[in-house]
């Protein structure tokens, strides 16, 4: 990277850089800790991992999963606040990698440690709530680029896109929030739909991955974008929409 092309002349931000770079630290701080408290006050009745075996080695990867959220969200808040483009360099590359790099990380450290919080508590709708919380944290980074008109700025639609896609992943979440307590497969069956709608991530993570040995264009400006786009948008509207809220309501009547 040519270190030329960093900017460490901070007092120059604008109160939007501010806004962004607090943000970005605060949403999925409050999303971690909104999860911790709502887990321990309402836990689940029902035990779906009872192997001993995978809580005495979760210490470490549990340790390790903070630690590579915590550096994703800084790579991302230095690749789009602090990594400049110079005049008369061409800087976006490095730009872009950094940034790719941090969400990258940030994707696989929350999926990590939501993970593991979801084995220890028994409640499977945390990795589902992992997923809101980082759709979250994508919209609110899209939102503060095109307040700044930053040149990488994603369009309406793409920002739409992942907005619908929180709400659709808020919905599934608080689905299989009210199933905790029911048994293994009936949890099972309540969470389908968030299940299949946040695989989108999956896709992305792998995306990203390729790109590095590939040096690829991003999964929204390659020929597959309206594949992506879609995924986002109308199959989840349909997962949530259709099967998946008559799932929840199959679950929900078995019970009464």
């Amino acid at each position: 990277m040519n270190l030329s092309c960093i900017s460490l002349d901070l007092a120059g931000h604008s109160s939007v850089d501010v806004v962004q770079s607090v943000g970005q630290w605060l949403v999925p701080l409050a999303a971690i800790g909104i999860v911790l408290v709502v887990s321990r006050r309402h836990p689940t009745a029902t035990n779906r991992w009872s192997s001993r075996r995978v809580y005495a080695v979760l210490g470490k990867p549990a340790l390790l999963g903070l630690a590579l959220l915590i550096l994703g969200v800084g790579l991302s808040i230095f690749g789009t606040g602090i990594l400049m483009p110079v005049e008369g360099m061409s800087c976006a590359h490095a730009i872009q990698v950094v940034s790719a790099a941090g969400l990258l990380t940030t994707l696989t450290g929350a999926l990590l440690s939501g993970v593991i919080w979801a084995v220890i508590t028994q409640a499977g709708w945390v990795v589902l709530a992992t997923f809101f919380a980082l759709d979250l944290w994508i919209v609110f980074g899209m939102v503060m680029m095109n307040l700044k008109d930053a040149p990488e700025a994603p369009d309406a639609m793409l920002l739409l896109a992942f907005a619908m896609h929180a709400v659709c992943m808020y919905l599934t979440t608080v689905w299989a929030f009210r199933a905790r307590d029911l048994n293994a497969m009936a949890q099972i069956r309540a969470g389908e739909a968030g299940r299949s709608i946040g695989a989108v991530w999956v896709f992305l993570a792998a995306y990203i991955v390729v790109s590095f040995f590939h040096n690829e264009t991003g999964p929204f400006d390659s020929a597959n974008g309206g594949a992506v786009l879609s995924a986002l948008t109308l199959s989840a509207l349909a997962l949530t929409m259709g099967s998946g809220y008559t799932r929840y309501r199959e679950v929900m009547a078995e019970k009464g």
